[in-house]
């Protein structure tokens, strides 16, 4: 027998939360929403739904929501002069 893994009944956020989120990140930069971050990164979506809506959720489930979301893992390269 094949048993789900993960956290049984976690937080979840809601879709009016879900939709906030995203506009945030799609108008917003982490700094202007007071976030310790300069770039949207899954560690700020955390923080963010955690002061928002006081939801905790681990890293990876953040990047779970920002996957389902259609946002994907970008690198930041240096810029040569």
């Amino acid at each position: 027998m094949n048993k789900k893994r993960g956290v049984k009944g976690g937080k979840k956020i809601t879709g009016q939360q879900a939709a906030e989120v995203r506009r945030l990140i799609k108008d917003k930069m982490p700094d202007r929403l007071k976030l310790a971050f300069s770039l949207w990164t899954r560690a700020a979506v955390q923080q963010l739904i955690e002061q928002k809506y006081g939801v905790v959720l681990s890293v990876k489930q953040v990047g779970r929501y920002l996957k389902g979301w259609g946002y994907t893992p970008q690198k930041a390269y240096p810029q040569s002069i």
